[in-house]
């Protein structure tokens, strides 16, 4: 278990403990108000660039929104003088076309993928000092860095297609035109897959989740464009510029999405927006999450204890009484019955024995039977003839 998932269930104990009661014994939903989900710690590197450097205004992410606008509309019109100038300079006209890999298109999405996987590490730094994370849902955000870096790497080189060749190649099918079959079904299924996980962990900031649908959507559109597979009803969608500015654009939505959510997240730990109610159905699961990692947790051994000595106060032993039959006496108690003895045999119309205090029916001449001394034998002698006298 790593330290940073132990300190954060510290935190999310301790938060339990001192609102509501922790998860596991309080499964009721709390408050908007009431609920803190993220406590970034000390120097966090992750919250201070999210807070600092990325863009958290308003304004700035209309800039941003306006600027990648801008540059997408720049590299398509570059695009149209590509084709005039080809026959005088191949590398300028290379250099300016949108679809051929190195140009300036393929370098600025390769940009953007890059972008998107920094992000990506961010809101793993982030996500990770989220309290109520009991399953390390965070570690998604390390699978969607991957696979920009990935897309980066692929939108530089085009290495799908040179993929997509040799397999075709190899197993002899290729059922799409320009062996579109191999890079569309297995990419489509893994990005697929990834985006839509992505989406359900941004769902609780709808505008996030509403622009990174519509970039999913356009990519989908823009990828089935480039295999061959939109019909040609709409001359738009024939074009050959449609599918490589529909790729830029869905990366460029995606980096905006990042944005957004960073955004919503920032916001939420400086208590400036509201944690949503989670559902009683996620709360259980989150309870039973936590009760079976606390339980498969070993306890810690109880400390020895040094044992406390128990005082017991001396009873006075009473006066002219011999001990109990089967009970050795002390020596105390055996002072206690000399000095009665003496005190009765100073009565004067009283004759004292050795017997006194003993029951004569359940007299026993047995091992606990005490006899008197031999000084004893003759001071009671000597009273006894003082008397006779």
């Amino acid at each position: 278990m790593s330290t940073a998932r132990a300190g954060r269930r510290r935190r999310m104990l301790h938060e339990g403990a001192g609102a509501t009661g922790s998860v596991a014994s309080n499964p009721e939903p709390t408050t908007p108000s009431s609920r803190v989900r993220y406590t970034p710690r000390d120097g966090s590197a992750s919250f201070a660039v999210a807070s600092g450097v990325l863009p958290r205004s308003p304004l700035a992410l209309a800039g941003v929104v306006i600027g990648l606008v801008a540059v997408t509309a720049a590299l398509v019109w570059a695009d149209r003088f590509s084709a005039g100038i080809a026959t005088a300079n191949a590398g300028v006209a290379r250099l300016l076309s949108f679809a051929q890999p190195g140009s300036l298109a393929a370098w600025w999405e390769a940009a953007l993928w890059l972008a998107v996987s920094v992000q990506a590490l961010l809101l793993f730094g982030v996500r990770r000092q989220r309290t109520d994370d009991t399953r390390g849902a965070y570690r998604w955000w390390i699978v969607v860095a991957l696979a920009a870096l990935g897309m980066s790497l692929n939108s530089a080189t085009h290495a799908h297609a040179a993929v997509a060749v040799q397999l075709a190649a190899v197993t002899g099918f290729s059922p799409l035109a320009g062996d579109a079959f191999w890079w569309l079904v297995p990419g489509g299924l893994i990005l697929g897959g990834i985006a839509i996980r992505s989406l359900l962990e941004i769902k609780e900031s709808p505008v996030a989740a509403a622009i990174g649908v519509t970039g999913f959507v356009i990519g989908s559109v823009g990828w089935l464009a480039a295999a061959g597979l939109m019909p040609g009803l709409v001359p738009t969608l024939a074009s050959p510029l449609f599918a490589p500015a529909a790729a830029l654009a869905a990366v460029s939505l995606a980096s905006v999405t990042l944005l957004l959510y960073s955004r919503r997240i920032v916001r939420e730990a400086a208590g400036e927006v509201e944690a949503p109610v989670a559902t009683p159905k996620a709360v259980e699961r989150n309870a039973d999450a936590q009760e079976l990692k606390l339980s498969a947790e070993p306890e810690p051994a109880p400390k020895p204890t040094k044992p406390k000595r128990q005082t017991v106060a001396a009873t006075p032993e009473p006066e002219a009484e011999f001990a109990e039959p089967d009970i050795v006496p002390t020596r105390a108690a055996k002072r206690a019955k000399r000095n009665a003895a003496l005190q009765a045999s100073e009565e004067p119309d009283r004759w004292v024995s050795g017997a006194e205090g003993y029951n004569d029916d359940g007299y026993d001449d047995g091992p606990s039977t005490r006899k008197l001394s031999k000084a004893e034998r003759k001071r009671l002698r000597r009273e006894k003839a003082r008397r006779a006298a």
